[in-house]
């Protein structure tokens, strides 16, 4: 998969059940699944442009702005159809 996308991402963790999703760059999408970490199948090791792509796709001016001076930021956001998530 060359292109990916939070909603696509998310989708996934749903349908497997899991509780968290971790976005790491040098590791493939990972999900908490019962209390154990593993890959999301189907998916390569993430670049650092790709976890940015990622992350930044849910973030507003605001919090990228944040995020870019702090190294850090608390954000909620949902999903229509699908739910909210922080």
């Amino acid at each position: 998969m060359d292109r990916l996308n939070m909603k696509e991402l998310l989708t996934r963790m749903i349908e497997e059940g899991a509780s968290d999703l971790h976005i790491v760059v040098g590791a493939p999408p990972i999900i908490r699944l019962h209390g154990s970490v593993e890959p999301l199948q189907g998916y390569k090791r993430l670049t650092n442009e790709m976890t940015q792509e990622l992350i930044y796709s849910v973030m507003n001016e605001d919090q990228v702005s944040e995020f870019e001076s702090t190294k850090e930021c608390d954000l909620s956001f949902g999903i229509d159809g699908l739910s909210r998530f922080r």
